[in-house]
């Protein structure tokens, strides 16, 4: 049983299996690591790079449990792009969107700033659609930067912003410093001016 705090008024309280495993992993996981077990290292598969532990004793379970270590979160788009390699159905049905985001888009390029914002429930065709207009010939000649959006990093400031330039620039988490400076600046001087 655990007792959790939130904005409420009143904590509430998590009782039952999940809740106690999610417990057991995070007293076994060392400072600074988080350990997954299998059903939740599945739901996770394809957007984080995991370690496999092995199965692990959890105190009041009487068996063990195969635990893997969280190494590192993946790009966020894995699940389309893995929808992209087992090939998308045919696109309908969003001509009129597809249109508002070419109008959007020209008043953009005539130098009047845009923001749009698409917003929907999971599987009703976000990435579909920004991949479809992404591959307008309206785009050809502009540079596109590309970064998802996640729910859980609403409260982290700026992380959008950090996505695009860490996917344009090609870095990581482990990059030397002086490697991402060389990077940057090499991949800023080979930039077409016009894109500026």
């Amino acid at each position: 049983m655990r007792v959790v705090r939130s904005n409420a008024a009143l904590p509430y309280t998590a009782v039952g299996v999940t809740a106690h495993l999610a417990h057991r992993m995070e007293e076994l996981a060392r400072a600074g690591t988080a350990y997954l077990t299998e059903d939740t290292a599945r739901l996770v598969r394809g957007q984080a790079k995991l370690t496999p532990i092995g199965p692990v004793s959890v105190r009041g379970l009487d068996r063990k449990v195969v635990a893997y270590e969280l190494a590192s979160v993946t790009d966020l788009t894995n699940r389309f792009r893995a929808s992209m390699d087992r090939g998308l159905s045919q696109f309908v049905g969003r001509q009129r969107e597809l249109r508002s985001l070419h109008e959007i888009f020209d008043l953009a390029a005539a130098g009047n700033g845009q923001v749009v914002t698409i917003v929907g429930q999971p599987g009703i065709g976000k990435s579909r659609l920004c991949h479809e207009f992404s591959r307008s010939e309206h785009l050809s000649e502009h540079l596109l930067l590309r970064a998802e959006a996640a729910s859980h990093g609403t409260a982290i400031p700026w992380l959008l912003i950090a996505r695009v330039l860490r996917a344009f620039f090609r870095l990581d988490d482990g990059d030397d410093i002086a490697e991402v400076q060389e990077r940057v600046k090499s991949d800023l001087n080979d930039l077409d001016p016009k894109l500026l």
